[in-house]
């Protein structure tokens, strides 16, 4: 999206032509961020994800730290269990008959 409007609290991004969502300073960043202005600027190109769609309200939240957490939680390599190995020779015998 892009940057539509920045206020300390938060801004305001253009997702799509009519469609809009808000994005509050503590989603910004894993950092703590008590001054959005100091981070965006109106124009800037940001990555966001939807964390929220409230229907009643017709509102959208958007987060910048949601992506980066999904991105780090997508490279992280993925834990394999090992299947246990034979601890007796019963096992073991067992477990070559079974290849």
């Amino acid at each position: 999206g892009v940057v539509k409007s920045v206020e300390a609290k938060g801004a305001v991004i253009t997702l799509a032509d009519d469609v809009e969502a808000t994005l509050k300073a503590s989603e910004i960043s894993k950092d703590k961020v008590e001054d959005a202005t100091t981070v965006l600027n109106v124009g800037d190109e940001v990555t966001v994800r939807i964390v929220a769609v409230d229907r009643k309200n017709r509102t959208i939240a958007v987060s910048i730290k949601a992506v980066d957490s999904y991105e780090e939680k997508e490279t992280k390599p993925k834990e394999v269990e090992a299947a246990p190995a034979p601890t007796t020779i019963g096992d073991l015998i067992k477990a070559q008959m079974d290849k």
